[in-house]
């Protein structure tokens, strides 16, 4: 291989580690700062396997969710979708997904409006892994976020309460979140 070739790998990897830390920071930082406060809420950590699952289906361009829905880890995975033009940024993505939380009341875990799936998936405080991909379409550029385990259809996405008083057995609190 020439240098050339070195090169251009090397800052491939670079990119692809940045979109990681760009997608997993802004899920986290979400999830943190959650409101009402979430006593049990997981930090998120990077999943392989399910951004290669997100890549394969964002690279079919077919806006919609992807009718498989497990994983070899995951029983269940959970999905989120954008399409838009340009180049979105991570932080906008998630935000976007998030801003369902206007739509949805906590105490009666209801949505006031059609949906507020991407919302609850967001902030679904056992989902521990996310696996993300970027895929230019015709249409536009396709994101898709996988979520380890998914998001249930009902029920509440977290315990309200002080930051971390309620995490799981063998986690700590970190920064606002169960780890």
């Amino acid at each position: 291989m020439s240098f050339l070739g070195v090169l251009l790998l090397t800052q491939v990897t670079i990119v692809v580690a940045l979109d990681q830390f760009s997608y997993l920071e802004a899920h986290n930082n979400y999830r943190r700062n959650v409101r009402p406060r979430a006593a049990n809420m997981k930090k998120l950590k990077w999943s392989e396997e399910l951004a290669l699952k997100a890549q394969r289906w964002a690279s079919k361009c077919t806006y919609g969710p992807d009718p498989e829905t497990s994983s070899s880890s995951y029983a269940c995975v959970g999905e989120n979708y954008y399409l838009g033009y340009g180049n979105p940024t991570a932080s906008n993505v998630v935000l976007l997904w998030a801003s369902q939380s206007y739509s949805y009341n906590y105490e009666s875990d209801h949505c006031n409006s059609s949906s507020c799936d991407d919302y609850k998936q967001v902030v679904w405080a056992d989902t521990e892994e996310i696996g993300c991909a970027e895929h230019k379409c015709q249409a536009g550029t396709l994101v898709v976020c996988n979520y380890g385990p998914g998001a249930k259809p009902s029920g509440r996405p977290y315990t309200e309460g002080f930051s971390c008083t309620l995490c799981p057995l063998g986690f700590s609190c970190q920064n606002g979140l169960c780890v």
